[in-house]
């Protein structure tokens, strides 16, 4: 019998096709175990330093946003702990203001102000020295406050899809699924979301807050973030 042209031409393509990609993949396997490629391989999964601190002393503004100055000293204040003793600085750390999930290393800033006096701080970041230091995400102690606060979130969406945080009937639980929920409320029969926190949650208030816990109202009020539930709006379930 005599072959078809076109299913020789369709077998010739199909065994192009087969040792182009045969090729293909041996390249990317060969680029794989370059040392060069290796060694920024390695780089990338330890991008975050090493830091000795323990304890969590908030948020921190990075040098692109929010930063706080002092007698002309601009510098990104190390949580709630700016003021605290210089021994005591290094064994805090804070989290980014907007980088959500990295924790900094707190340091000691010794500087000298406009005024000519002493400017002495506890600071993730100066003026004269932008570099953060970020912590590793496996350190337990930060390991353990993104737990607590995984634990804590999802108290809070029990909340927020129940209503139960408004009131003490059904009715007025629908009502609670179905509008805003505030930080804080004055009605004693309803609890705003930060009293949530307070009373069952295993850490405290600056510990838990994210910038995606909350968002702000028409009143300037701050409202919890049902969308994070799953919900479907900021403010409805």
């Amino acid at each position: 019998l005599k072959p078809d042209p076109q299913q020789l031409l369709c077998a010739q393509f199909l065994c192009r096709l087969a040792v182009m990609f045969r090729f293909a993949v041996s390249a990317m396997l060969c680029l794989h175990l370059l040392p060069g490629h290796a060694m920024r391989a390695t780089q990338g999964t330890d991008a975050r330093g090493s830091c000795d601190a323990k304890s969590f002393a908030g948020w921190t503004s990075p040098p692109n946003y929010g930063a706080s100055t002092r007698d002309g000293v601009t510098y990104g204040q190390c949580g709630y702990e700016a003021d605290t003793a210089e021994e005591k600085c290094s064994t805090y750390y804070a989290e980014g203001l907007r980088d959500e999930g990295t924790f900094y290393q707190c340091r000691w800033l010794s500087a000298t102000g406009k005024s000519g006096k002493q400017v002495n701080l506890c600071v993730t970041w100066s003026g004269e020295n932008k570099e953060m230091n970020s912590c590793s995400s496996n350190k337990p102690e930060i390991v353990e406050i993104l737990k607590a606060r995984e634990d804590c979130h999802a108290i809070l969406c029990g909340y927020a899809r129940s209503g139960k945080w408004k009131g003490n009937t059904q009715s007025s639980h629908f009502v609670g699924a179905w509008t805003p929920w505030p930080q804080h409320t004055l009605d004693r029969n309803t609890r705003g979301w930060s009293k949530v926190i307070e009373k069952e949650c295993s850490l405290p208030l600056h510990s838990v807050w994210a910038n995606s816990l909350g968002h702000w109202g028409e009143d300037y009020r701050q409202y919890f973030n049902k969308s994070t539930c799953g919900c479907m709006s900021e403010d409805k379930c």
